[in-house]
């Protein structure tokens, strides 16, 4: 595949297999070794980089992990090391970890710089907390986590009262945080030759392999060989969130970070950026799509899982045409779906229903952040008064597929919030369910999670009722 794209202050056209991970491009090809080798999974933050696209002709960049970053995905894009935000002096975000000691060993302090300047080249408010989040992904190894704490608390008194949202790129450059060459890219990245929208392709063919962020794919290293590699992010549209007939559009290449930051899905259902944190960490939230998750088909897929109770219906592109297909039916047996070859989704249409809305999501893993749940739920329950109109229930890891609970939900239509439900639908879910024993824990483990997952299902409905 050849690509093109801008590498730190270069420009670079090359032919490269779209599934090589750009870890391995950067440093075996470009001798770039701030990058560092490290999980290989995305899990540790020190192969961390920047990468920035042009979305509606605005320049907008992320932290994001090289490991498991396919180099398909650089096309078009602006892709910066920390040798490409090096200048005469160190920039704020250095000088702060060298001043407080926040630099150990060093390995890890490249994709922690990296992580913190993607931080403030992005929209979000200069805040502690979403310093902190930008570098949940970044592992320290010598556990020197106090002095980068105050790192950040001085980066955000340095950085945060300089910055003027409107032209976020000149004012960082102007605090010396990034080189003066960063305000050139919006222009330089418009006369760069991107990959074709998908759209005005041909039909896609059976073997055609759609990447969304590819954050599972590349795990074990690369993804399988093939010779017709299609990415999502170049199909326009794809990663719209939007409300329109009484339904909310979430595009299959909406980001985890995209909902997060969704005003829409925010408002219809509070809480679900809170849930969203329960996943992974932002270098992999900020690639990872709503798509992927869905067809990667894990029985334990975080976003499969919630999704399934907000009722929605999934569009795909089949051929020349559109077909549609309920997300409760979709899911047929393990990594099997209803989704023919060379078919792409490429929506979720979420039903607006009027009246009191309770939604929830409860995972149950190993860590409360960035781990593989070994157990997760959600409930979405339509309310009048303390009846429940409606009731959709959802659990991950008991089951080959994520599980709509038909009968659990069906049986709760209609009755009155009380604890003699809740244990009556208790018994009725697990008929439902079939766990295995696995390295995550046996099936009366899990059956045990799930129990304790429904109830706090019910705990919560019934504090948000009082």
């Amino acid at each position: 595949m050849k690509i093109n794209f801008i590498l730190n202050n270069e420009e670079l056209k090359i032919d490269i297999d779209p599934q090589f991970p750009t870890l391995r491009f950067l440093r075996e090809e470009k001798g770039l070794t701030s990058v560092k080798t490290g999980c290989g999974e995305g899990e540790c933050g020190a192969c961390t980089v920047i990468l920035g696209s042009l979305d509606n002709g605005v320049l907008n960049y992320k932290n994001v992990a090289s490991c498991i970053l396919p180099a398909g995905e650089l096309n078009g894009k602006h892709l910066v090391t920390l040798e490409g935000i090096n200048g005469p002096e160190l920039s704020p975000v250095q000088k702060a970890f060298v001043d407080e000691g926040a630099i150990q060993c060093g390995f890890c302090t490249p994709g922690f710089i990296m992580s913190i300047t993607g931080f403030l080249l992005s929209d979000r408010d200069i805040t502690m907390e979403n310093i902190l989040n930008s570098i949940d992904g970044n592992i320290c190894r010598c556990t020197g986590y106090y002095s980068i704490k105050r790192a950040a608390e001085k980066i955000l008194k340095i950085v945060g009262t300089g910055i003027d949202n409107k032209d976020r790129i000149s004012s960082l450059a102007g605090l010396s945080a990034i080189p003066d060459y960063f305000t050139e890219i919006p222009e330089r990245l418009k006369g760069l030759t991107g990959s074709p929208d998908m759209d005005s392709e041909s039909t896609a063919k059976e073997n055609t392999l759609y990447i969304g962020g590819g954050t599972d794919l590349l795990v074990s290293g690369s993804g399988k060989p093939n010779p017709d590699v299609r990415f999502i992010s170049d199909i326009k549209n794809i990663s719209d969130i939007f409300e329109d007939n009484n339904f909310i559009h979430v595009g299959a290449g909406s980001t985890v970070e995209d909902i997060i930051d969704s005003e829409i899905l925010n408002k219809y259902f509070p809480g679900i950026s809170d849930f969203m944190y329960l996943i992974s960490s932002q270098i992999i939230r900020n690639t990872a799509t709503l798509g992927g998750n869905i067809v990667n088909a894990s029985p334990i897929g975080d976003l499969s899982v919630l999704f399934l109770v907000l009722d929605p219906v999934l569009e795909i592109k089949s051929g020349d045409g559109i077909r549609e297909v309920l997300f409760k039916e979709f899911f047929k047996d393990y990594k099997v779906m209803d989704l023919e070859p060379g078919e792409l989704i490429l929506k979720i249409k979420i039903p607006v229903y009027p009246g009191k809305r309770f939604f929830n999501f409860e995972k149950v893993s190993r860590r409360k952040y960035l781990d593989i749940a070994s157990c997760n739920s959600a409930s979405c329950f339509y309310l009048e008064g303390d009846v429940i109109k409606k009731c959709d229930l959802s659990a991950g890891g008991v089951a080959p597929v994520p599980l709509y609970m038909k009968e659990s939900s069906a049986w709760l239509t209609g009755k009155e919030v009380s604890k003699e439900i809740m244990n009556k639908v208790i018994e009725i879910v697990m008929d439902e369910i079939s766990p295995i024993s696995d390295v995550r824990g046996s099936s009366d483990y899990k059956r045990e999670l799930l129990r304790r997952l429904i109830k706090a299902h019910f705990i919560k409905l019934n504090g948000w009722l009082k």
